[in-house]
């Protein structure tokens, strides 16, 4: 799990080979004409799907894992909190990997959490259970981009 702002993103060894394309991506979004869909920036390997949603209470989230791709979740507007955790010890109670890439856990006490503010990313790869969206002091409305980089 890494928590930081855009701006470093080069900085970290595992993303050195997505970084220029994400930041290509990033440098030309205007805020003003965001559109929520799908983008391909390197086929499979490396998408983003860009989110407009209303934060949600913790109590009705459950964290997750991906195994086929790593996310890395960037804050366009607004405010989130990210909770995360190993997925070690946790409970699963819902393995969707080999169709929709994605495994639910029980939702645990998991206290920490990374407050994800416009030009913040968090990085989630496969050992990374996380709870997305979630409202920092009351629920709000969001515009996120999640990178999917495939795990190698």
């Amino acid at each position: 799990m890494i928590f930081d702002r855009i701006s470093n993103l080069s900085e970290y060894q595992e993303l050195k080979e997505v970084a220029p394309k994400i930041q290509a991506f990033c440098s030309q979004l205007d805020i003003n004409r965001l559109e929520a869909g799908r983008y391909e920036l390197d086929g499979e390997r490396l998408f983003v799907i860009i989110q407009n949603y209303t934060t949600k209470e913790k109590s009705t989230a459950y964290p997750e894992s991906h195994k086929k791709y790593s996310d890395l979740q960037l804050m366009l507007s607004g405010t989130e909190r990210i909770y995360h955790s190993s997925v070690e010890g946790l409970s699963v109670i819902r393995d969707l990997s080999e169709t929709d890439d994605i495994i639910f856990y029980e939702n645990t006490q998991v206290e920490t959490y990374s407050r994800l503010t416009a030009g913040t990313f968090g990085f989630y790869g496969p050992s990374d259970a996380h709870t997305p969206c979630i409202c920092d002091a009351q629920p709000e409305q969001v515009w996120k981009a999640v990178f999917k980089i495939i795990v190698k």
